[in-house]
């Protein structure tokens, strides 16, 4: 009985420490975001100024060809996988690559956000593949054209980051098999080349607006590189959604 009580008090003081540090966590959550949302909102801190470069895939073909920019680029393409209504206050536009870690990392964060803000937040994805580092990211961003096609992106988005260490064109066409696409429209849209060009012009349109790697998000037009936090993230998101109001 002694032990049994023992054991029973052994339990209770792991469960309150327990407690007490996800309180803690949740704690410091809130006033990390409370705190970046703030800064925006006051002008101390400019979503421009933000960068997570150490999450974040360059290319040296990229920097070497991209455009210098400065300020809001419109980057708005009506052709590319979405989120969230056309009307929405917020457009948040990712440049991301399917074999890039850091795309990875973010996509789940997006898709979780995309849930939460629904019609107020639109998100677009727009290829950018670096092939120089990723030799099958160009291939597997035409396979996600392809499935987009097929009004199913998302579905086989998730598939491919879930899967990127294998973007070969056989992995490819089991991955749409088990998204369920039609296969004989995806194996006519692959071999045909249909969105070769679309995905070249993703490309091209990140260049000319100062990309120089993966994944980078515009936020109404204003660039913010690297995988952010999903904390930063809501919080930015946050400050574009809420009117500033005058000192």
């Amino acid at each position: 009985m002694i032990q049994s009580n023992g054991s029973m008090n052994k339990r209770g003081i792991v469960s309150i420490i327990i407690f007490f540090l996800v309180v803690g966590v949740v704690s410091l959550f809130l006033w990390r975001t409370l705190s970046f949302y703030k800064k925006i909102q006051d002008g101390t801190l400019k979503p421009a100024d933000l960068s997570f470069s150490s999450h974040l895939t360059t290319s040296n073909f990229a920097k070497a060809v991209a455009t210098q920019t400065t300020g809001t680029v419109d980057v708005v393409s009506v052709d590319d996988p979405t989120l969230g209504s056309k009307d929405a206050t917020l457009t948040i536009v990712e440049f991301a690559d399917f074999g890039c870690p850091y795309s990875k990392e973010v996509s789940d964060v997006v898709r979780r956000l995309a849930v939460l803000y629904g019609s107020n937040v639109r998100f677009i994805y727009r290829d950018f593949p670096l092939v120089d580092l990723h030799p099958d990211a160009e291939i597997a961003a035409e396979a996600g054209a392809c499935a987009n096609d097929q009004h199913q992106f998302w579905s086989y988005h998730d598939k491919l980051f879930q899967h990127q260490d294998d973007l070969s064109v056989g992995a490819l066409r089991t991955y749409a098999e088990q998204v369920g696409l039609n296969m004989n429209e995806y194996d006519e849209c692959m071999r045909s080349q249909l969105f070769g060009k679309e995905v070249a012009n993703d490309l091209a349109d990140g260049l000319q607006a100062g990309v120089i790697g993966t994944p980078t998000f515009f936020f109404n037009g204003t660039k913010i590189e690297g995988a952010i936090p999903e904390d930063i993230f809501d919080s930015v998101i946050q400050a574009f959604l809420t009117p500033k109001t005058s000192s």
